[in-house]
Parts: structure tokens; C-alpha cells; sequence
């Protein structure tokens, strides 16, 4: 069990790495060293994804 949790806080670490801003300081603040929760907390407050007119496919 403690290598599966030390892996996937190995994981999550990595995934961290590529967001920035004020979502990830709050988080990071929040759950401190715990990665894997730091980045459930980013993917919960992220906005979600809208897609643009252009994005659409159309007939």
C-alpha cells in the first residue's frame, strides 16, 4: 500500500507541474506536500472547458 501511495504522489507531483496561477497557489496552500490532493483541488476549481463557435462542426 505505502508504494502505491508513494506513486501516485510521484504522479500527481508531475501533473502539478504544468499548471500555474492563483487556483494552484490556493490549492498548494491548502493541502500542502499532499500532490494528490493539491491536484484534485486545481481539477475541481478549473473552468470548464467551452468550446468556440469555431470549435463546432458543421454541416
Amino acid at each position: 500500500m505505502r508504494a502505491y501511495c508513494l506513486e501516485e504522489q510521484r504522479e500527481a507531483a508531475k501533473a502539478i507541474a504544468s499548471y500555474s496561477g492563483p487556483i494552484r497557489s490556493r490549492c498548494e496552500s491548502e493541502w500542502k506536500d499532499d500532490f494528490h490532493m493539491v491536484l484534485f483541488c486545481i481539477k475541481e476549481q478549473e473552468p470548464p472547458f467551452q468550446a468556440t463557435i469555431g470549435d463546432v462542426i458543421q454541416d
